[in-house]
């Protein structure tokens, strides 16, 4: 049976909902403590970049604009080769895109090395892998 981790805890069924929880529960530390911070522009809002295994992290963190008098979800975006993968926002977690293809093993490469804790016959995306066959 096919199984992902959210949280270390294994979740049967390939689902891009789950995969978005656990890009969440390992990627947004990962980038808050590797990343580079990037002042806010007139065309972006301020971020962290992270470029890792292949892939370009945007994590934009919640805030709250006085101007507009609203807050704004925490945005995660995955990015390979210029095109983006998966946007999540969280706090509720809602995946606002995702799109299959070889990202979904840099990702899997990028959560074995960011939680050592994972056990080592973990399959991350098995059922993504078994669909490419």
């Amino acid at each position: 049976m096919d199984t992902l981790i959210y949280g270390l805890r294994p979740v049967t069924r390939y689902d891009r909902r789950h995969i978005a929880a656990t890009a969440v529960t390992v990627l947004v530390p990962l980038t808050r403590t590797h990343g580079r911070w990037q002042e806010p522009t007139t065309r972006m809002p301020a971020y962290f970049g992270l470029s890792a295994a292949g892939l370009k992290i945007i994590l934009t963190t919640p805030f709250r604009s006085p101007a507009l008098g609203e807050s704004h979800q925490g945005i995660l975006d995955i990015w390979d080769d210029s095109a983006k993968a998966m946007s999540v926002r969280w706090s509720p977690l809602e995946v606002v895109s995702f799109r299959r293809g070889e990202w979904l093993d840099r990702l899997d490469y990028l959560v074995r090395r960011a939680r050592p804790d994972v056990p080592a016959d973990w399959q991350f995306l098995q059922s993504h892998r078994a669909r490419r066959q």
